[in-house]
């Protein structure tokens, strides 16, 4: 019987220890996208000609990556 000595502490410590463990997993401290890549999905005709371009590229499997030139002159690789 005396598995069953303070029980609930060390299932609440239990608990908090899996819990803990899951949280620190999916916790990210980056964020998934880039304040800069914000900041060019914010403008509608680069965001536009990048979902063209991400359906072109769905479209054919030939093309691995493609280059295109955004509205501030930038040139990125999809």
């Amino acid at each position: 019987m005396h598995y069953f000595e303070k029980f609930p502490e060390k299932l609440s410590l239990a608990y908090s220890l899996l819990a803990g463990t899951l949280f620190s997993q999916f916790k990210r401290e980056d964020p998934i996208i880039s304040y800069e890549a914000q900041g060019v999905l914010q403008n509608p005709a680069d965001k536009l000609l990048i979902d063209d371009t991400v359906q072109e590229l769905k479209k054919d499997s030939s093309i691995k990556k493609k280059k295109i030139k955004l509205s501030n002159d930038k040139e990125i690789v999809i």
